[in-house]
């Protein structure tokens, strides 16, 4: 495991006073992962961009992030959950034809919660 980021390490404030580190851990007790609809590492990186276009600093990805040793007391663990999915069509307008026609989608429900590192392990590896 890697040691405590630079950022918390020299910055002379104690790591309570430093941003939140936002670990995002997107999983599914789906069959197969959910594959080949779900690809979890995608929307760990979709949900990482969305809380960056929301000027959320410091959210990391546990698949690419090394969680430091020991785990600074700002960590937290975004534990994202892809509960179901299931493919519908809904109704589109195709104004070349004049006509509505089915468009192929699917609902994801989805859980979020929000852990301390203190609280749970965090994803290794």
């Amino acid at each position: 495991m890697a040691s405590t980021p630079a950022a918390v390490q020299g910055s002379g404030l104690p790591v309570e006073n430093q941003n939140p580190i936002l670990v995002i851990w997107a999983h599914t007790d789906l069959p197969h992962q959910g594959t080949p609809t779900l690809d979890v590492v995608d929307l760990e990186q979709y949900f990482g961009t969305r809380l960056e276009g929301s000027r959320i600093q410091n959210a990391q990805l546990s698949a690419t992030f090394r969680i430091p040793d020991p785990v600074p007391p700002n960590m937290f663990l975004l534990d994202l959950t892809v509960d179901a999915l299931q493919g519908a069509d809904r109704t589109a307008w195709d104004s070349d034809s004049n006509n509505y026609h089915a468009d192929p989608v699917f609902n994801v429900d989805l859980s979020l919660m929000v852990w301390k590192s203190s609280q749970t392990p965090l994803p290794t590896g």
